[in-house]
């Protein structure tokens, strides 16, 4: 069933999305857990085998924590060895899937991403809706971008390559996290005045998704009651997702418009942004 409410709410304007990894996988970028694989491929056999045999890296590798992963690997090469590699995966990728060519048609009034590349920005280019649009990186200069009303940006709020690391610190590792997400930072702040005043749709994230988790709690503790957030999520369609739909609702004031995923893929997603 449609959500009819959301249909009014985009047109009327001043709807933020929240885009997550699975638009940029649907344009070919790996996922992150690919992004670990590939950042240790690319190191020196010998590096790489002393990084894997760490019983701290190993650990938080089984468990999936992945800014923990890449916390071990900055110790062990740098930050700018870390920041070098991640940047030679993601820039690659510059060719928006359909995915991200449907969400830049629709009337959101900003973006906010958490990932690196800049392919949103390049979707609004393919369409000629490009003009007028900026961008806004994690530094505090550039979160005073975001004061007030503004809409037409995009906000990278993890960082981005080919933009200066001053202003688009890229937030990899656990303590990159652990800075960015502080109850007292800008970053912290912003986000609570964008839940706060803004409505806002979730998409490209999974229901596990450790970057949604982060957003949740945020959203949990300042979106109005009367306003719940949106939420595209793969894995909770179905009588079996209800229960964990409820819960999202319910502790987090999100509304959850399901899909599924096939295998990786978020195709499904596309056609149901099609159809609203």
């Amino acid at each position: 069933m449609l959500h009819t409410d959301l249909i009014d709410l985009l047109n009327r304007g001043g709807v933020w999305a929240f885009i997550g990894s699975g638009a940029s996988v649907d344009a070919g970028a790996p996922t992150w857990a690919q992004l670990l694989e590939r950042v240790l491929a690319a190191l020196p056999a010998e590096k790489s085998h002393e990084i894997i045999s760490d019983l701290r890296f190993a650990d938080a590798r089984k468990k999936k924590d992945l800014p923990r992963c890449f916390s071990r690997i900055q110790q062990a090469i740098g930050r700018p060895a870390l920041v070098q590699g991640v940047t030679k995966e993601i820039q690659q990728y510059r060719t928006p899937g359909e995915l991200l060519r449907e969400l830049a048609n629709w009337p959101f009034a900003g973006y906010v991403t958490t990932n690196y590349d800049t392919l949103i920005r390049r979707a609004l280019q393919t369409i000629n809706q490009a003009g007028g649009w900026s961008e806004a990186g994690n530094s505090d200069s550039e979160i005073r971008k975001l004061s007030g009303s503004v809409d037409h940006t995009i906000w990278h709020v993890h960082g981005a390559v080919g933009h200066d690391l001053a202003d688009y610190r890229m937030i990899i590792t656990e303590e990159d996290y652990d800075d960015l997400y502080l109850e007292a930072s800008r970053v912290a702040n912003q986000l609570k005045s964008l839940l706060t005043q803004r409505r806002v749709a979730f998409v490209g994230f999974s229901f596990e998704d450790a970057e949604l988790q982060r957003l949740l709690k945020i959203a949990a503790r300042y979106c109005n009651p009367a306003r719940p957030a949106f939420a595209f999520l793969a894995g909770l369609a179905g009588q079996e997702g209800e229960r964990k739909r409820l819960e999202l609702l319910e502790r987090f004031n999100v509304d959850v418009i399901p899909y599924e995923l096939v295998g990786t893929s978020h195709v499904r997603l596309s056609r149901l942004l099609r159809t609203y």
